[in-house]
């Protein structure tokens, strides 16, 4: 690192060969990595915003929290755990940032694909759970564990703006019809005010 040719000191750093190692070992993981690739992996922080994982025991990715699971959660601690071996998906690699973006959702089978015409069909009654609250209606989860928009308009027949966060919270059960479904799109539309 440095020479004091006077002093008769060197200065020398084992920090730049170990982070030099760890930066060769990445590039050399990271090639075998692909997009579409499905991986064991273990959790080893579990964040407000996502899942961080390490695959091959030598890479780490982030899992999104949207990408966590089909359902939206408020806590991703009630889908994974610290120390547990999930499977993953990797749905973006960026060499350059050292990034690896992956899902949890994509290898697990989406509620999509198995909805009961039976039961969801238009001008059904069902029991829903509020998921959240957003400015222009409530989403809320569906008992197969499909996500369905509320829209404030069809909260109440009362022609004034609701205000959603006193009239609802997480958690809330609701019964409401189901106004119209879209597989392809993945959109339930449901009223409350039509029960």
């Amino acid at each position: 690192m440095k020479i004091n040719a006077f002093g008769n000191n060197i200065v020398v750093s084992r920090t730049e060969i170990l982070e030099q190692e760890k930066e060769d070992a990445y590039q050399e993981a990271v090639k075998n990595i692909h997009v579409g690739d499905i991986y064991d992996a273990v959790v080893k922080n579990v964040v407000s915003y996502g899942v961080f994982v390490t695959i091959n025991n030598k890479i780490d990715g982030l899992i999104p929290s949207k990408e966590v699971s089909w359902q939206f959660i408020n806590d991703n601690n009630q889908i994974v755990s610290i120390n547990d071996t999930i499977k993953v998906k990797v749905i973006d690699v960026d060499e350059e940032a050292h990034r690896i973006s992956l899902s949890h959702k994509e290898c697990v089978p989406s509620p999509w694909e198995s909805i009961d015409n039976s039961i969801y069909y238009r001008n059904a009654i069902l029991d829903v759970q509020v998921s959240r609250i957003i400015e222009h209606g409530v989403i809320v989860a569906l008992e197969n564990g499909c996500q369905g928009l509320l829209p404030s308009k069809e909260v109440s027949w009362d022609e004034t703006e609701p205000n959603l966060n006193s009239m609802f919270k997480i958690g809330q059960k609701l019964t409401v019809k189901l106004l119209s479904i879209d597989p392809e799109k993945r959109r339930f539309y449901v009223s409350l005010k039509q029960i």
